[in-house]
């Protein structure tokens, strides 16, 4: 009827005509290349409805308590208060705890066979259907879940990314990639350049420090992580590889919440994304990983609607001019030089860290800085002062606390203030420092003595060297146990010219075979065959492992490990705070991983920290931990 109607209509111009022909045929291409791309099965359609509800209905200062597993049971959209007034997040978790039992009850009762005689029985009774009624209610009496409500920070969101989604789009189809893809960053982070959760993921992409520097540069100095635009071609990269590797945009997205070795081998085991979806339970593969494909659809739908609204006025794009630094630079000497504040320097360059900042580190030869694009900015560009530059980094010392060491006495020693260690290392407002602890010493003073540089290594980071050779050297203890806080670093050699030297080591928490494998400069394949593990195995905290120091020093492995850690507790202080404790007694079936991130949403290496005598591979159920209580800076 459509063509009919073009056809036998007169208009008065046949441009328009023209262009409404081109128009429709436009939109059916693009609507159908995007179902192929990003397929809605029946079997998640009631997720999708679910999050574009989260995303664009219920604010967020309402708790959906729903059923788990199956998202269109929602028992009710509770009104809580508003996370900033006073005392509101003990009122609410109190309120929500009361609200949860209420309506595990109510679903035990019914599904042990009692009849639904109160209105509210019956509407809970009504959310269920046939066959099978009481034992679904039975099973959801255990399944009841809570999810805020994210209308406004969505529409915070799509305002945030009118400044990057134009150029998001151009780089995902630069590699050959659907644009919309662009929009997965509203399910990460909602556009926000400062996000960092509390497992370490940073910026809108949230890549974890162990995935991103896969593909671009991330350590104390220089964080591209939090560069929008560079992690997007970072982001750009790692979604091809999943898709690459699994064949289809449903199962690489999934892949990129749960790790696309994860997907393989779901993939393997249940042959496509729909039985995955609904029947692969194994590992990690819980409710995060098995919505974060149905999140996605909901977000793009929910943020093309707030796009188009006349209500929203996204952010710009701002241009800039990039400038390629040819040696090492200081950094407030450069924000001077061009006339900007550091923090306009800063704002337009988000991947150089504080340390930088605060005059401990030069930005790095070679780095792109991006000013604004302005006919002065070009002018200066051309002639920036040779004092600016240094042909060398600023080199950063390491120090390990021994006994009877005090943060002031290590402060003195190597002529730096307390409070600049304090900084340096995100000590607490006591300066309190263990046994064992590796802190950094501020870069910016010139120490009154290296001697005192770390030269063992943090009990958690212990790595004993081994010699390997026909005949067995003697001296040479076996590694039994993970070094505890006042062992001593035990060092063997067999004195032969051709031996092999190796050290052993506990992983630990964030610490990948590829990680290992780059500090010690050599390939993964390598380390893995060292190991006698397949290439694409994947190491856990507490598995004990071989590694040799052919390329490198074993001083050199364990400055580049230990700076590896201390970068992610910088991280996570720079955004969170500790603002007390609670005790908690291991339950008969607790694991780590679940205690971390079902129960208390903590990374491991922070339960590790505050329990030093926690072992990775044995939890007793009548054991005591003690549970930091986060809280966002």
């Amino acid at each position: 009827m459509f063509f009919r109607c073009l056809a036998f209509h007169t208009f008065p111009n046949r441009l328009l005509v023209q262009l409404v022909v081109i128009s429709f045929f436009l939109f059916q291409a693009i609507n159908c290349e995007s179902k192929t791309y990003f397929p809605e099965f029946n079997s998640i359609s009631s997720n999708v409805r679910f999050w574009e509800r989260v995303y664009g209905e219920f604010s967020t200062n309402t708790a959906v308590l729903h059923d788990r597993n199956d998202l269109s049971i929602i028992y009710e959209a509770a009104p809580i208060l508003d996370k900033s007034l006073p005392g509101a997040t003990r009122i609410n978790r109190t309120y929500l705890r009361a609200l949860r039992k209420k309506y595990a009850t109510v679903l035990s009762e019914l599904g042990r066979g009692k009849t639904a005689a109160t209105v509210f029985e019956k509407r809970v009774y009504s959310l269920f259907s046939p066959p099978g009624i009481r034992t679904k209610m039975l099973q959801a009496s255990d399944n009841i879940r809570m999810q805020s409500g994210l209308k406004e920070r969505f529409i915070e969101g799509v305002i945030r990314s009118g400044a990057y989604i134009d150029e998001m789009k151009r780089i995902f189809s630069s590699y050959g990639l659907p644009e919309d893809l662009a929009y997965l960053p509203h399910v990460e982070s909602s556009f926000n350049i400062k996000a960092f959760s509390k497992r370490g993921a940073a910026g809108v992409w949230q890549f974890t420090r162990a995935t991103g520097k896969n593909f671009m540069m991330v350590d104390s100095i220089v964080d591209e992580r939090r560069d929008p635009l560079t992690a997007t071609h970072a982001a750009a990269r790692y979604l091809k590889s999943n898709f690459d590797r699994l064949g289809t945009w449903p199962l690489a997205i999934t892949a990129y919440n749960y790790g696309h070795a994860g997907m393989m081998r779901a993939l393997k085991q249940e042959g496509n994304y729909v039985r995955i979806f609904k029947n692969y339970r194994t590992g990690h593969f819980k409710f995060a990983s098995r919505n974060f494909y149905a999140e996605f659809l909901a977000a793009r739908t929910v943020a093309k609607k707030l796009e188009t609204s006349p209500l929203i006025r996204k952010d710009r794009p701002s241009a800039s001019f990039s400038f390629t630094l040819p040696a090492y630079a200081q950094a407030n000497a450069l924000a001077a030089h061009f006339g900007l504040s550091s923090d306009r320097l800063q704002q337009l360059n988000p991947a150089l860290r504080p340390p930088i900042w605060r005059g401990e580190k030069y930005i790095p030869k070679g780095y792109v800085l991006r000013l604004p694009h302005t006919a002065s900015i070009v002018r200066l560009a051309k002639i920036v002062p040779a004092n600016i530059y240094s042909q060398t980094q600023k080199r950063a010392i390491f120090y390990t606390v021994r006994s009877s060491d005090t943060a002031g006495k290590i402060a003195r020693r190597f002529g730096v203030s307390l409070k600049e260690l304090s900084r340096a290392n995100n000590l607490d407002d006591k300066a309190v420092v263990y046994i064992g602890q590796t802190l950094r010493i501020p870069s910016s003073h010139h120490a009154k003595s290296t001697a005192a540089t770390a030269s063992s290594t943090s009990p958690d980071y212990a790595v004993i060297l081994r010699s390997e050779s026909k005949s067995k050297p003697s001296g040479v203890s076996v590694l039994s146990q993970p070094l505890t806080a006042n062992a001593e670093l035990r060092i063997t050699s067999s004195g032969y010219a051709k031996d092999t030297h190796y050290g052993e080591l506990i992983v630990q928490p964030e610490e990948s075979l590829g990680l290992l494998s780059e500090w010690l400069s050599i390939d993964q394949k390598s380390l893995s065959a060292f190991n006698a593990l397949s290439p694409d195995s994947s190491i856990h905290p507490g598995q004990q492992l071989k590694v040799p120091f052919t390329a490198v020093s074993r001083q050199q492995f364990e400055e580049r490990r230990l700076a590896f850690h201390s970068e992610t507790e910088k991280d996570f202080f720079s955004s969170y705070k500790i603002t007390g404790f609670q005790k908690y007694k291991v339950a008969l079936g607790d694991t780590l991983w679940d205690i971390c991130q079902n129960k208390f949403d903590l990374p491991l290496w922070l339960l590790k920290k505050y329990n030093r005598d926690l072992q990775f591979n044995s939890l007793a159920s009548d054991q005591h931990l003690h549970i930091p209580v986060i809280e966002a800076l």
